[in-house]
């Protein structure tokens, strides 16, 4: 689905690989014990999603004490007034992408920049904003679904069978809490 315009989208999936080779990841398995930090990534366009996004997101900082930040794509700006009371989400479009696919906004860009424990990618279908955040992101661990063609995530998850966002928070929140870590070493 393009999601920011076919010309965005060309030059950014060109541009992409190159800007991706770039980044110096360190990469750790977190589980949700571990993790003291958590970024999510989602596409707040469906308001159903919305809604389940939120109480994913209330579970991990209120049953998990993990900090939580939210970083939701939106088809059209207008929409955001619809959001505007949910504190601690952060909203983009596809004006926050030049014409090149680069990420302009700042919130984008700090998202990316951030070392978080985890990212999780709540993108149902395949879309070049998520691609491109999660292919830049300095997280230690990032999970999302399985496809074929990801290869930005440490952890996919096969949600073929049931694509339903609640199916694929609660799957997250079971892997996440069956993984094993090793306590880091001093």
């Amino acid at each position: 689905m393009k999601k920011i315009g076919y010309i965005r989208e060309l030059f950014g999936s060109m541009l992409l690989p190159f800007k991706s080779k770039k980044i110096e990841r360190s990469t750790r398995v977190h589980n949700l014990s571990s993790a003291q930090k958590i970024g999510v990534i989602f596409d707040a366009s469906d308001q159903d999603t919305h809604k389940a996004v939120v109480q994913f997101v209330d579970t991990l900082i209120h049953t998990h004490n993990i900090k939580v930040d939210t970083l939701a794509f939106i088809q059209k700006r207008e929409l955001l007034t619809a959001f505007q009371d949910q504190t601690g989400f952060h909203y983009f479009s596809k004006k926050d992408f030049n014409m090149f696919g680069i990420a302009k906004s700042h919130y984008i860009i700090n998202f990316i920049t951030t070392k978080y424990d985890i990212v999780i990618d709540l993108s149902l279908e395949d879309a070049y904003p998520f691609n491109y955040i999660t292919a830049l992101s300095h997280a230690e661990y990032i999970v999302g679904r399985f496809t074929e063609e990801q290869k930005n995530h440490d952890l996919m998850i096969d949600i073929r069978k049931d694509t339903q966002i609640d199916f694929f928070l609660s799957q997250i929140l079971i892997y996440l809490s069956m993984i094993q870590v090793s306590k880091k070493k001093s």
